[in-house]
């Protein structure tokens, strides 16, 4: 879970406008609120060794370089749900510059509108990028296949599938972005002393340290740049 403060924005399911104050998203646009509140915090988002003499804002800065630079905008998770809102927003403000948004394992960012919205916008490239076994992308729009878990793995517990279902009456206007790149993820052996072998499993494969690694980039070179390492499961299939 992301926190915003004391809230928790994975938690914040309802619906509402978009604002992207200078321009109106299309009509019925709805994104759920958690990942509105983190959207308005980047934007409003300054640089605090700019002070007050300097390129301070993100926008202020992309305005100085648009000319010279394609965009990137690069998410895991929570940044995954909140990049699409940012991609939509850098194209409508540079239209003549590229823009490229890459999600990673996000979660369904809004409503049927949003997702027209996003790939008439990026129409030509994966909406998304998930692994199979990843269960934080079948968040929200998808919670009938995260009850399912995975074939030959641990099974989502009675306790999880009653939440479920209590949560299912809100979550049904939304809508998984279309045609994502899907990675073949592996699962993890089973251990038997551990008490809740779905949490971790699930861990295991929303890491973004294994998205990486499923992206291409050397398990040595991942391991070199971040602690504590990654353990990919075996047998493994991505570059070593």
């Amino acid at each position: 879970m992301e926190k915003f403060g004391s809230k928790i924005l994975d938690a914040e399911v309802e619906l509402v406008d978009l604002p992207f104050w200078d321009q109106f998203p299309p009509k019925d646009v709805k994104v759920a609120l958690g990942f509105r509140n983190e959207f308005v915090r980047l934007m409003e988002a300054r640089d605090p060794q700019m002070g007050t003499g300097g390129i301070a804002f993100l926008f202020d800065f992309l305005q100085e370089a648009a000319e010279r630079y394609e965009i990137h905008v690069i998410g895991h998770s929570l940044g995954a749900a909140t990049a699409p809102m940012m991609a939509i927003r850098l194209q409508r403000l540079f239209p003549a510059l590229v823009v490229r948004p890459f999600p990673f394992g996000g979660q369904s960012t809004g409503n049927q509108a949003f997702a027209d919205w996003y790939r008439e916008t990026f129409p030509d490239q994966p909406s998304r990028w998930i692994n199979r076994l990843d269960i934080t992308p079948m968040m929200f729009a998808e919670m009938d296949q995260l009850e399912a878990s995975w074939v030959g793995g641990p099974s989502c517990s009675p306790l999880l599938k009653g939440f479920i279902n209590l949560l299912r009456p809100l979550l049904r206007q939304y809508v998984s972005l279309p045609e994502p790149f899907l990675y073949e993820g592996t699962l993890y052996p089973s251990d038997p002393k551990d008490r809740d072998p779905w949490y971790t499993e699930s861990s295991r494969q929303h890491q973004h340290l294994y998205y990486m690694l499923m992206s291409g980039v050397p398990l040595d070179v991942i391991n070199k740049a971040f602690k504590p390492p990654l353990l990919p499961p075996p047998p493994s299939t991505v570059p070593s």
